[in-house]
């Protein structure tokens, strides 16, 4: 098909084996002690999110439309508790200009 595509890393460049060793101990002491871990993650979007990369034939460019009046972002935050949902909230921003 003369298409090609990108392999990916599987580790991040800044990842640190010591850090990681460090902080799965402070969680397992927590834990001993009857402590409650509570994890808080954030994502979020462009409204209108362009894609970056795409799929061409191998010696052509990959075209793309981007709007780029678009406005707003909309962002969740989450919070689990062992295996339990604590709260998803969506907290939407509009870009004013």
């Amino acid at each position: 098909m003369g298409i090609s595509f990108k392999k990916k890393t599987l580790s991040h460049p800044r990842a640190d084996e010591e850090k990681r060793i460090v902080f799965q101990e402070q969680i397992k002491k927590y834990e001993e002690e009857g402590k409650e871990i509570v994890f808080i993650d954030e994502s979020g979007f462009a409204k209108d999110m362009p894609r970056k990369e795409g799929y061409a034939p191998i010696g052509h460019r990959c075209v793309g439309k981007i709007d780029w009046n678009a406005k707003g972002r909309i962002n969740v935050v989450g919070a689990l508790l062992k295996s339990t949902l604590l709260t998803a909230s969506l907290l939407i921003y509009v870009l004013v200009r």
